[in-house]
Order: C-alpha cells, then sequence, then structure tokens
C-alpha cells in the first residue's frame, strides 16, 4: 500500500480538476453575455445547461464535493487505498483520479463494476470505454475489478480504505438496488480507517436534499437499515441536479 502524508492545509483550484463532459456544464461566453443582457432586462432568468441523465454522469456541484472530501481525506493523513464501487464509464474516476495527482497522493486506487452494460446502438464495451477516459484524461489506469460485485467485494477489497465512492444507481426495483447496497456499504465500512470518506451517489432524502431527484430509493433504504446501529450519520451533499451524500468513519 503505498500512503504520502500530505501537508497542512492543502490548496487546489477547482479549474485543475476535470471529467469527460465537464465543459458542457460550463456557461460560455455568448451564454454569460446573454445573461448578462437578460440581468439588465431584470429578468430573474438565466440560461444554465440542462443535464442530460442518459449522458451527463456528474455534475459540477458533484465534482466540487468529491475534491473538497478527498482532500480532507489528505489533510487528516487517513491511512488506505481508494476504491470505487460502479465506476461505469469512468466520469468519476476520472475525478478521483485527478484529485489525487494534484494533490500528489500516491495511493492504491481499484475501481470494481461488472461492466456487462452496452453503450448505445452500436453496443461498444464498456470497460474499452472506461479506459479510453482515463487515457483522454491521461490518467494511470487503476486496478480493474471486472465481475458481479457480490462476488468481487469483499473478497478483492483493499485490507485498509480511507475513500470510497458507491454508485450502483441503475433505476429498477428499488429492493433489489437496496440488497446490493447493503453488501457493499458492508463491505467497505468494515475496512474503512479512522477518517474515512465514503461517497454515495444517488442518495437523497426528501425535503431535506436540494434540487436533486430521488431517483434510486434503494440507497437511502440501505444507509436506513445499516446506520440504525451505528455511530456514523449520512449528510447530504448539494449535487445540483443530482442527489448524493457521504459518511465519515467515526
Amino acid at each position: 500500500m503505498y500512503y504520502v502524508a500530505a501537508t497542512n492545509p492543502i490548496d487546489l483550484h477547482f479549474s485543475k480538476i476535470h471529467f469527460p463532459g465537464a465543459e458542457k456544464q460550463v456557461v460560455s461566453r455568448p451564454v454569460r453575455a446573454f445573461n448578462k443582457l437578460l440581468t439588465k432586462l431584470g429578468s430573474p432568468i438565466w440560461l444554465v445547461h440542462r443535464m442530460d441523465y442518459r449522458e451527463d454522469m456528474l455534475s459540477l456541484e458533484q465534482a466540487v464535493n468529491f475534491q473538497h472530501l478527498i482532500t480532507r481525506v489528505a489533510e487528516a493523513h487517513v491511512h488506505g487505498a481508494f476504491v470505487e464501487l460502479g465506476c461505469y464509464t469512468g466520469s468519476t474516476t476520472a475525478v478521483i483520479g485527478g484529485v489525487l495527482r494534484e494533490l500528489e497522493e500516491e495511493r492504491e486506487f481499484h475501481v470494481f463494476d461488472s461492466f456487462s452494460h452496452s453503450l448505445g446502438k452500436n453496443g461498444r464495451d464498456v470497460l474499452a470505454a472506461f479506459v479510453d477516459t482515463m487515457k483522454r484524461e491521461k490518467l494511470d489506469l487503476p486496478q480493474i475489478h471486472k465481475g458481479d460485485l457480490f462476488q468481487t467485494v469483499p473478497a478483492e477489497l483493499p485490507a485498509q480504505i480511507a475513500f470510497a465512492h458507491i454508485d450502483l444507481g441503475v433505476g429498477g426495483d428499488p429492493q433489489a438496488h437496496k440488497k446490493i447496497m447493503l453488501h457493499c456499504i458492508r463491505s467497505v465500512y468494515d475496512r474503512m480507517a479512522h477518517g474515512g470518506i465514503c461517497i454515495l451517489m444517488d442518495f437523497h432524502i426528501e425535503g431535506v436534499t436540494l434540487h436533486g431527484a430521488n431517483t434510486n430509493p434503494g440507497v437511502k433504504l440501505a444507509c436506513d437499515e445499516f446506520f440504525k446501529d451505528k455511530p456514523e450519520k449520512v449528510y447530504t451533499l448539494y449535487g445540483g441536479a443530482y442527489s448524493h451524500g457521504y459518511f465519515r468513519k467515526a
């Protein structure tokens, strides 16, 4: 296991962090000019990028949260590897890898996914798309664990985890989603170091989460059951159009 202690505090410009599709979410100069005109006209409305749930895997707001929480782990000198359960084509993997690179943190980084889905009409291989994402972002490939997560987790998890991201949202039956989420949360939790952080994509509390949609209620169902007798609490994060939350290991 590799670990490099970071100095306190750590400063990192968000502009250093990039991920596939990020450029679409940044307001362009013509749109900024048009929004300025709307302001002069007294309009309460601005033009913003409309998130496409089929194409946009991550919002800018969520990427900001990744940056801050990973930096918190580094500043606290939390020992352990970084893991991601459910990476798809690598949007969040690119953010995690990019932050680690900018922080000069040498960490084991493991990703777990079935990679069983196909992309688009041509049925492009998801794993190939993931590898292409890492190449485009000029990032080293993490250790890839392909297969059913009920088989690879916890068997292939690193012994100690400092940071985890769990994103298994595929829609469908909430109870089936709850089952896989419980399995993964339990497996990761048992290996998390004190002060380690886990981000949970699609975590949504009705009336508490701002703007995000409750697209995968199985996440909240799993968290309610797992954390009912634990000292930790899952907190909501502002993710723009998407919901997510996190907990910190006590």
